[in-house]
């Protein structure tokens, strides 16, 4: 079973107990509802807004990364 989930104006690809780097999301240890575009189990797709009413995606913030400083002049 795996899901796409939108985030950030992106989507991903993701299935449970995997880990993923994101937007800024929230605090560490905080837990998220990711929005949900399409959900696969075997041989059931759902896919459309009534569809995928019910259906949720959560997720638990485990840190914040920062990426590496820039530094940039302007003459």
């Amino acid at each position: 079973m795996y899901a796409v989930v939108k985030s950030g104006g992106k989507q991903y690809r993701v299935e449970e107990g995997q880990r993923l780097n994101v937007e800024r999301l929230g605090a560490p240890d905080s837990e998220v509802q990711l929005a949900p575009v399409m959900l696969v189990d075997g041989d059931t797709v759902l896919a459309t807004p009534d569809q995928l009413k019910g259906a949720t995606v959560s997720a638990r913030v485990v840190e914040e990364v920062k990426g590496p400083k820039i530094n940039a002049f302007t003459y």
